[in-house]
This record gives structure tokens, sequence and C-alpha cells, in this order.
């Protein structure tokens, strides 16, 4: 990984001011002067401070790469993600370790549990009420509406049957079948407030990254889009769903603008220090025919935000 992999945060800072000193040239449309303000600010303001001590989570790369912006975006996230091995003991203490972690489970436990009755009281988000026959009574429901909403789904049925299978299935249960989750991802892609709900009701793991696919595909679309809005705001809000940061960190890549630009903004609200780094890598790209204008002011006003340094924006960018 080279010299940058033992930089803190503020050495990173200083490393990406001093290279920018020693460039000379404008980069990116005259943006550089706007990059070495937010690196002034943060190198005056966290000077000393404990939180720019830290490992440089994104440092800059010591060597020049093509600017190229998906090139960029993903030679920060791809650092540090895999831990490199190069020698036999390594890659045994590897293996080793996995099967630890195997070996610690009982593959009779489940077993046992469901033996035990135990499987009705964790059965995911139904609200269990009296004894073991009552909770085998709503284990029955469950199992029902499960069954009815996936074979009126399958079955072509009109689209107002469909809805209504669906809002029976979430009387009892927000763990719905492959194919109603699949259906209702169908409908979201082309605006279906009603399957944009239900989606956002479920609690498949495989939901939440259909609400991703569809919250990309939609603010390509429009950046106001309602089902667009909905789904962003319940994925920051929705403590199921893991790697958002990374995953809207990613879209920084992305062809579109709306979903480059979009993201940034939701990084603004989500990001940390780690991010100011990339978000200004990407201001100084030289032009891009791609880019929206008014694109690079996002991501300084999203690295300004994230600095803390609550300032006019430039109004002299070329």
């Amino acid at each position: 990984m080279g010299a940058e992999a033992g930089r803190s945060l503020y050495e990173d800072w200083l490393f990406r001011r001093e290279r920018l000193e020693a460039q000379g040239a404008p980069l990116g449309h005259g943006y550089a002067e706007a990059v070495a303000r937010v690196l002034d600010y943060l190198l005056e303001r966290y000077r000393d401070a404990p939180e720019a001590a830290v490992p440089a989570r994104f440092p800059a790369p010591a060597t020049v790469y093509l600017n190229r912006r998906a090139i960029t975006v993903h030679d920060y996230l791809g650092r540090g993600q895999f831990s490199a091995i190069k020698t036999e003991e390594q890659a045994r203490n590897r293996v080793s370790g996995i099967l630890k972690r195997i070996a610690s489970h009982d593959p009779q436990d489940a077993a046992r549990r469901f033996q035990a009755g135990e499987q009705w009281a964790t059965c995911p988000n139904i609200r269990w009420q009296g004894g073991a026959s009552a909770r085998a009574e709503q284990w029955a429901e469950a199992i029902c509406a499960r069954t009815k909403a996936a074979r009126v789904v399958c079955s072509g049925a009109e689209p107002h049957e469909i809805s209504a299978a669906i809002n029976d299935l979430l009387e009892v249960t927000q763990w719905f079948p492959s194919a109603v989750v699949q259906r209702c991802f169908e409908q979201a892609l082309i605006g279906n407030i009603a399957a944009a709900q239900a989606l956002m009701r479920c609690r498949n793991r495989s939901a939440q990254d259909y609400i991703f696919l569809v919250w990309r595909y939609r603010i390509a679309l429009d950046v106001n889009d309602p089902v667009a809005v909905q789904f962003c705001q319940h994925l920051l809000n929705n403590p199921h769903w893991t790697g958002s940061v990374e995953k809207f960190r990613t879209e920084l890549a992305n062809e579109h603008p709306n979903v480059r630009t979009e993201a940034a903004r939701v990084l603004q609200a989500i990001g940390d220090l780690h991010d100011i780094g990339l978000l200004l890598e990407l201001a100084a790209l030289p032009p891009d025919s791609g880019e929206r204008p008014g694109e690079r002011d996002v991501y300084l006003d999203a690295a300004r935000a994230l600095a803390g340094q609550a300032v006019a924006k430039d109004a002299s960018h070329a």
C-alpha cells in the first residue's frame, strides 16, 4: 500500500495541501482554490485534535492514477478491505480461524430448540399471545398468509387482489415469501407507492438491497421522485440495513450525475471525517464531459459540512 498506509487523518490532509501547492496549475476548472480552503480550515481546526490523530481510512495515494472518477472512488474504497496473505503460515492461520468458528456452533441446537417449541417464540414479527396452543394457531395463521400471498402474486391476479393479499400478510408478519418481495420490487421500480411502502415494511434481508436498487434507478430519473426520496430516508433510518454508508460511497462512481450528487448529499448527513479527502479529490478531478453543472459544488459543500466549516460557497468557479 506504500507510504500512505501509516498516515493519520491530519497528516493526510497536510499531504494533500502540500501536493496541491506543488502542482501549481489549477485543477478542475478552478476548484483547486476551494479545495485548498477546506484543507486549510481542517489543518487549523483539528490541529492536535485526537479525532484527527487516528489512521486515515482513505489516505491520498502517493502515486498518480488516471484521473477517472470510478478509479478514484474504488481506489479509496478498496483499501484495507482485504488483508494480504503472503505466506503459508498466514494462510493456515486464516483457515484455522474459520474452522474454529464453524466448530463452535452445535448443529443439533436448532433441532432441540424446535422440539422445545422455541420456534413459536422466535417467529419474526408476530406478537405472540397466550400459551402454546395459541402460539401454534398464530404460527399457522402466518404460514397461511404467506402461502396465500405467494399464490396470488404468482397466479397473475389483478393488482388490487395482490395488494389485498400483501396487506393481509402484513397483518401477521413482515417476513415475505421471495415471490412477494420480487413483486414489490418490480412495482416499486415503476413508481407504485403502495408496493414501495410494503417493501419498506418487509424485514427480509433482500428487501433492503432491493430498496437501494430502486432508489438508485429512480433517483437517476428525477432527484425529487417520491419513491426515491422515501426509500432514501428509510435506508438511513433503518437499523436492520447494514452497509448503507459503503453503498452510498460506491455510488460516487455512478455514471449518472443525479446518483452521484445525491450520494454525496447522503454522505454529508451520515459520513465522517474520513470522507472529506475523497470528496475533495472528486471536486479536483479534471473536467469530465459526463458531469453536471454544479456537481463539484455538491462535493465541496459535503466536505465543508463534514469538516464543520460554516463558510459561504465560492462564487468564482470557472
